[in-house]
């Protein structure tokens, strides 16, 4: 698909979407939006923030295995998620591949992808 097709579609479902949608549901996305903007990283508070935004159960396992991580960890992950989900040297699918890699090792992201495409 050609990229302004591409966006096309995204225009017409975020259209669809705020239709549909309290104009206060993602005032937490995008508040750890900015801040991921210019610290270009997410941390611990900012997933458990996405997590809640999710709807994810985060008196789970892996949010005790998360919060046990060191805050690096997850900032170098994160920045690097959002380097190769930036990045143009690569076809979107590859870019979103990469993003989703460097997520992986962190707990919480190593499966399923709810999490890990709010973080992305």
């Amino acid at each position: 698909m050609e990229p302004q097709a591409r966006a096309h579609l995204l225009r017409d479902a975020i259209q669809k979407y705020r239709l549909n949608v309290s104009p206060f549901y993602d005032e937490v996305l995008n508040e750890v939006s900015e801040r991921a903007l210019r610290s270009g990283s997410i941390g611990k508070a900012d997933v458990g923030a996405l997590a809640a935004w999710k709807r994810l159960n985060g008196s789970t396992r892996w949010m005790d295995d998360l919060m046990g991580t060191p805050e690096e960890t997850v900032r170098t992950r994160t920045a690097e998620a959002s380097r190769a989900a930036r990045g143009t040297d690569m076809s979107l699918p590859a870019s979103a591949a990469a993003a989703r890699a460097a997520l992986a090792p962190i707990p919480g992201f190593r499966t399923g992808d709810a999490l890990a495409s709010a973080v992305i």
